[in-house]
């Protein structure tokens, strides 16, 4: 019975220790192609290095030198500027009443 459990066991273990290996792999193969798409990008301009897919994003440029911090920041200013104006609106029907 015992050896039933640990062959059960060691097969979950092996199982998993194989998935995770393919993920470490995933994870090199993406760290290599970074690797490489910075090597690329080593002396170039900032113009040089944005992508299609980037510039139809941003066409006026307009976040081109941000850092990812201020990008973070900026959405955050947005979100809160979308919200609120509409504060007022979210008050119940209830309040209403009561108001």
């Amino acid at each position: 019975m015992d050896l039933e459990v640990t062959e059960a066991k060691l097969a979950e273990v092996v199982q998993e220790r194989d998935t995770l290996l393919t993920t470490v792999k995933g994870l090199k193969d993406k760290v290599r192609a970074l690797e490489d798409k910075l090597k690329e990008t080593e002396g170039k301009g900032v113009e040089d290095v944005i992508t299609e897919e980037e510039k139809a994003v941003d066409r006026a440029g307009i976040y081109v030198g941000l850092s990812q911090a201020m990008l973070v920041s900026k959405i955050f200013e947005l979100n809160d500027t979308m919200l609120e104006p509409q504060a007022p609106n979210f008050t119940t029907p209830s309040l209403r009443s009561v108001l």
